[in-house]
């Protein structure tokens, strides 16, 4: 993806927001930032106090680009007096993330109930992404960007049974991509046929066995 004038006049109006609203901007040229303890990715907005805009440049383009509008849509939530998913999101992360390094245990019913949280944040997030892409006539394909959304999106179901954050982003592997729909689906309580088995063979590394002493979250 060529980085047109359209594109850069849109990143740095966007930037130059963010930065008046007081956000942190953090902008790396590498491959990832890290998230959280148990998460790298490829960006990330904190919603806490400071707010901070997390994003790694060190990827191709049709990446990093996508993915900084994503980004900026988690900025628009944060902003967005109708829409409270977003704390709901981040406190439910909160624990997420010591259940992925294995430092608490987490009910069924609770761990179900917080991906489900974190996925409609996303998904939320992943329709704005589409809307500002068209409303500024951005040269972004909507339909292969649906598709690496709902890749991501079903991710987090998945998440429930393999324990782990991917060391390689689903949204990016060809295989995996080609399961997916282009449009966005009513429901992502159930992974497309062949998505689990894609993810651990592409995705995630192999779980080591944990030493580490585990705390029990009540329901």
């Amino acid at each position: 993806m060529k980085i047109t004038n359209e594109i850069k006049i849109f990143l740095m109006d966007r930037i130059l927001e963010m930065s008046k609203a007081k956000v942190n901007i953090r902008l790396a040229y590498k491959t990832s930032v890290n998230v959280c303890e148990s998460v790298d990715a490829t960006g990330c907005f904190d919603g806490s106090i400071p707010k901070e805009f997390s994003l790694a440049l060190g990827l191709k383009n049709e990446y990093w680009i996508p993915t900084f509008i994503h980004e900026y849509c988690h900025y628009l939530q944060s902003i967005d007096v109708n829409y409270k998913e977003m704390d709901y999101a981040e406190d439910a992360w909160a624990d997420i993330d010591l259940w992925l390094i294995d430092l608490i245990e987490l009910p069924k019913m609770k761990l179900k109930k917080y991906m489900k949280v974190l996925r409609d944040c996303e998904l939320d997030c992943e329709k704005r992404t589409v809307k500002v892409i068209q409303e500024n006539n951005l040269p972004i394909d909507i339909k292969k960007y649906t598709k690496q959304a709902n890749a991501y999106v079903y991710f987090y179901t998945a998440m429930v049974d393999s324990r782990q954050w991917y060391t390689k982003s689903p949204c990016i592997v060809p295989k995996i991509l080609d399961l997916m729909p282009d449009t966005f689906q009513k429901s992502y309580n159930r992974v497309p046929d062949g998505y689990v088995s894609l993810i651990n063979k592409y995705c995630l590394k192999k779980k080591k066995t944990s030493g580490l002493v585990k705390l029990t979250v009540s329901q």
